[in-house]
Formats: C-alpha cells, structure tokens, sequence
C-alpha cells in the first residue's frame, strides 16, 4: 500500500486506485476552479504506481512537468489545480520505539530538482543533526509543501527566510542567521530574521562561526556567558548570547556557510 498526502497533512491510502477531482463521486475531492470534475486517476500497475490525467482542462503535474500518464516515485508532487499531493510509501506516523527526525533541513533532499530548490539546497545543505528532535514527520510535510507551493513563483531570498522562520518557531529561539562563506573565504552576511519573521540587525558571533567553518562540525552552546571557553569572545559578551546553536551548510561535503 502506499499513500497520498495533501498539504493539510491528510493522509490517503492507495491500494489499487483513488480518483481525484472536483466531484463528490472522487476518492479525493479537490474543490477550486482548476481541477475538473474528474480530474485524474492514480492506480497501481505492476510492481508501481501510475498518475494519469483524465482530460482535464487545466492538466496534472508531477514535479513541475504537464503529464498524461507517469510512473510515480517516491517524494513525487503531484499537482492538481492549486493543490499539490504528496507520493509515498508510508503513512506519517511516528510511533513510539520509531527513531524521531534529527535532520530537519533533509526535507529538502525529498524535494525533486527545480532551479530554486537547487539553490537552497546548496545554500542549506545538510550537517543539522544536532538540531532539537522533531516531535512529528507531520511538521516535515507540511514544511515541504510550503517550500512547494513558494518555488514556483517566489524568490530564493523568500524561500531561505521561510525555512530559517520554521527554524525559529520549532527551536523556539529567538532569532536565526544564516552566513555564507564568500570567494575569499570569508564570511558573507545572507539574511537574519526573528522569531515573529521581522529582519533584524545582524547578531552573529563570526568567532562562533568561524570554528564551524573551519571544523565542518556543529557547535551547540547551552550557556555562552557562564562557558569558559566563549565567555571571554568580545562578540559573545557584547551580544550577551545564552544559548546558541551554530550548525555547518553544506555542500558536497563543503561547508558553504553555517
């Protein structure tokens, strides 16, 4: 059995087949006015499964791409009208001996290929397994599908700022930074937000951030002014940092910022 799941997080098993349109006769009722009455049809053939379009007006997506018919994989957008599904073979469900998500920012690696998901994966890499354990795999899937539903028409200064945002809330801290390192490997100040979204003024420890660029590792502070080996940095007193989590982006196994 695999499953469809909407941005809401609602989850629909597939065994054989769904269909999907703007009727109440579907398995999956998409209401707006860009999904027709019977839109499309997904079924399993085979050893996999198969999204085909039912002569809609306005046409089904997966990644992007108008098609007729198209074998599904894992991670696949399917888009239908203005909704966008998500394919996979699990339900999103944690139980309680599952191990929970420690890579926050790896939701980006299910995202398939498009210009501006390239570039936040660059920008944004892996290397976070220090970040807070997520409480859910609900909170992963609905932050992918506003990463989603962004990239076809937003910039990728809006796109960063959103993931640090979802950052921030989940942490419950009280602002983020991200810094990328420049031609001359020097840092490069990208963008700083607080908790409620608002830019800020650039609050950064580059001590902080320059062992995390130079080690490739995530340094984790639970008290800067009380540690002995950071109390004494002129950058963390004069910002009176407490606790700080400082994690590498990376790229190809090169850190590209933190």
């Amino acid at each position: 059995m695999v499953y469809v799941i909407d941005r809401e997080g609602e989850i629909y098993p597939i065994e054989e087949q769904v269909t999907i349109g703007r009727s109440r006769e579907n398995d999956i009722v998409i209401k707006n006015v860009y999904t027709s009455r019977k839109h499309a049809l997904i079924y399993k053939k085979d050893e996999g499964y198969l999204v085909k379009d039912l002569g809609s007006k306005y046409g089904t997506y997966v990644n992007g791409e108008r098609v007729m018919e198209k074998e599904l994989k894992e991670g696949d957008r399917i888009r239908i009208g203005t909704e966008v599904l998500l394919f996979s073979s699990k339900p999103l469900r944690i139980e309680k001996d599952e191990k929970p998500i420690t890579d926050a920012l790896n939701i980006l690696h299910t995202i398939p290929s498009d210009p501006v998901i390239d570039e936040i994966k660059e920008l944004l890499g892996r290397g976070v397994k220090n970040f807070r354990k997520l409480e859910n795999e609900k909170w992963k899937y609905q932050l992918l599908y506003e990463i989603s539903r962004m990239s076809m028409d937003s910039s990728e200064d809006e796109v960063v700022k959103l993931v640090l945002r979802r950052m921030i809330e989940k942490l419950n801290a009280e602002f983020g930074v991200i810094l990328l390192v420049d031609e001359n490997l020097g840092m490069r100040f990208l963008t700083s937000i607080e908790r409620e979204g608002n830019p800020v003024a650039e609050r950064v420890s580059r001590t902080i951030a320059t062992e995390v660029f130079h080690s490739g590792e995530p340094v984790l502070i639970e008290d800067a002014m009380s540690d002995k080996k950071w109390s004494v940095i002129d950058s963390v007193k004069d910002l009176k940092l407490r606790s700080v989590l400082c994690v590498p982006l990376k790229h190809e196994n090169r850190v590209v910022g933190a």
